[in-house]
């Protein structure tokens, strides 16, 4: 196997170690360059700007720190503030939310009596058509009022124990 030949970066008149060093790493034609040396120059650079910054009196940064202290301070008050209308908000639902869970269950109990009083009732005017012929239209009066009456006390009960008005 023969060694791949690599492209030097020849400049005209200058023989300098840099020119020799960059040939000895440039491969396919492209200089691979020490960044490691750039990047410590680049942070050196911007470690001394920034030490040149930030210079303030006492005063100026005490008065810094009030402002931001200020600031933080009104930060957590509209925090806080969203938080507790927020709450207030949730629970204002919760408490219609439970009122509704409530109506719901006092018409549901009313609907269930209604269907019972209706099916005893119509199993009092199935045995009322098996009675005498003479009898049939007071056991069907009977039926009809012991239907009315429960149908009246499922309503009462249902008005007394709904929260809803």
């Amino acid at each position: 196997m023969g060694s791949v030949e690599q492209p030097q970066i020849r400049v005209a008149g200058a023989n300098s170690p840099l020119l020799h060093h960059l040939n000895r790493r440039t491969y396919r034609g492209y200089a691979h360059v020490n960044r490691s040396g750039i990047m410590t120059a680049t942070a050196f650079a911007l470690l001394i700007a920034i030490a040149g910054c930030g210079k303030e009196t006492p005063a100026q940064a005490q008065a810094d720190v009030t402002k931001a202290e200020d600031t933080g301070a009104k930060d957590v008050a509209a925090a806080t503030q969203t938080a507790a209308d927020k709450i207030a908000d949730a629970n204002t639902k919760l408490a219609a939310s439970e009122v509704a869970v409530a109506h719901t269950d006092v018409e549901a109990t009313r609907n269930v009596a209604f269907a019972q009083a209706e099916a005893v009732h119509r199993v009092a005017i199935a045995r009322c058509d098996d009675s005498p012929a003479d009898g049939v239209k007071g056991c069907k009066a009977i039926a009809d009022a012991e239907l009315a009456a429960a149908k009246a006390n499922a309503q009462a009960t249902m008005v007394a124990n709904d929260p809803k008005p």
